[in-house]
């Protein structure tokens, strides 16, 4: 099963800024791909931390572990464009090929580096998931 890693800031926000966008994609991937693509949603771990006594290094390792085997990452630059968990998760994502989709609504001010590392970043969520439908999942 292929999968798509969600990055974007969760520390600081609301659970529907970083948790919406998310469940939203895993729905609409599934129903595009009859489930032969899976969305992992960091945020449906944030309660592993405590529930298995975690320490920051363990959800941080178990966050790359996700992303490194991932085919695609999708970010969401909105809210908070300097997350340093993100910016950690695009460096791996990058330097292990993995192609970077990047979703910036809110008109964040990138640094340059943010913008060069995406293959391409949208400012609509409809048209992004339209171009990862047609230009990644059901390429043939």
């Amino acid at each position: 099963m292929n999968q798509i890693f969600t990055s974007g800031a969760i520390t600081g926000l609301k659970w529907m800024q970083h948790f919406g966008w998310r469940d939203d994609l895993a729905s609409v991937i599934s129903d595009s791909t009859n489930d032969k693509w899976h969305v992992f949603n960091p945020s449906l771990h944030i309660s592993d931390l405590d529930e298995y006594n975690m320490k920051d290094r363990e959800g941080m390792n178990y966050d790359l572990f996700q992303l490194l085997r991932s085919d695609l990452v999708v970010v969401n630059f909105s809210y908070n464009s300097s997350s340093i968990g993100t910016t950690i998760e695009l460096g791996a994502a990058y330097s292990h090929h993995i192609p970077i989709i990047g979703l910036n609504e809110t008109g964040e001010q990138l640094h340059p580096w943010q913008r060069e590392i995406c293959v391409r970043i949208f400012d609509d969520y409809n048209k992004m998931v339209k171009y990862l439908i047609d230009h990644y999942i059901n390429e043939k």
